[in-house]
């Protein structure tokens, strides 16, 4: 718990420094701090997204940037779209096949049978403990003579 509060302390230490700090000089006081490689690169405050790229306000999807970056999606979304509405066509034409697959499965008949129980006769994992250790001794001292 202690070790959240001062990773933390520390984490809002190195975020106002860096605010202040020139982008140059954030790298050199988060290595002069001495804080883990992984957090230092998953912590820093890289340079903001220049704001003079317009922005559209789409519904339901939110803003948008309108520089043409979001051309590169619209292909691939209609592919994926037109794909997953081809596959319900094919499977509602081939119904046919599907149901005869389906109906020429056979459910296999469940008849109980009474297990007759024989005294004396082992009915699952039986052993003897003296010849288990008869057969490991037997076992090992078969190794040591090689």
């Amino acid at each position: 718990m202690m070790d959240q509060v001062l990773m933390e302390q520390q984490f809002q230490r190195i975020q106002r420094e860096s605010t202040q700090l020139p982008s140059d000089a954030a790298p050199q006081q988060q290595q002069r701090i001495g804080i883990d490689p992984l957090i230092a690169s998953l912590t820093r405050i890289d340079e903001p997204t220049p704001n003079n790229v317009p922005m559209v306000q789409v519904p339901l999807i939110g803003e948008i940037p309108a520089d043409g970056t979001l051309g590169l999606l619209a292909p691939a979304a209609a592919i994926g779209i037109l794909g997953f509405i081809f596959s319900i066509v094919v499977a509602f034409n081939s119904r046919d096949s599907i149901v005869e697959g389906l109906s020429s499965v056979e459910l296999p008949k469940m008849e109980y049978t009474p297990t007759v129980v024989e005294e004396g006769k082992c009915r699952g994992l039986c052993s003897s403990q003296a010849e288990d250790l008869d057969g490991l001794r037997n076992f090992m001292e078969s190794i040591s003579r090689k």
